[in-house]
């Protein structure tokens, strides 16, 4: 009977340890799922942020290029005022040359008179 018992007692032991055992290796399957699972969510998230990242960086490439082109133009079209403002200027200041010399020559008299040959050589 005592052997009965042991025996019943090492059947109940071996069903209790085989159970563990089994729960040992649903636990360890369940982590390993877990942990593929969590790898996966974060794969995924990270890709979700590279591509919103590359998404925005390109808005912003674009938005700069843009912003590029306008001051690009605003620039040619200052200079373009610039140049129309110096080319007018430069004729206003050969009228004006042209304006003073004339005035000193008539100032000085004509040329082909000899007295004023004669002073202007010796003055």
């Amino acid at each position: 009977m005592s052997d009965d018992i042991i025996d019943r007692l090492r059947t109940k032991e071996d069903e209790f340890e085989a159970l563990v055992n089994e729960a040992r290796a649903k636990a360890a399957a369940i982590k390993d799922e877990a942990l593929r699972n969590a790898k996966a969510l974060r794969n995924q998230r990270l890709r979700e942020i590279e591509d919103a990242a590359a998404t925005r960086l390109k808005a912003e490439a674009e938005e700069a290029d843009g912003e590029i082109n306008r001051i690009g133009e605003e620039a040619l079209a200052k200079a373009a005022l610039i140049r129309a403002r110096g080319i007018e200027k430069m004729g206003l200041a050969a009228d004006e040359v042209i304006a003073r010399v004339t005035e000193g020559i008539r100032d000085k008299g004509d040329a082909k008179d000899s007295d004023n040959r004669a002073e202007r050589a010796a003055g």
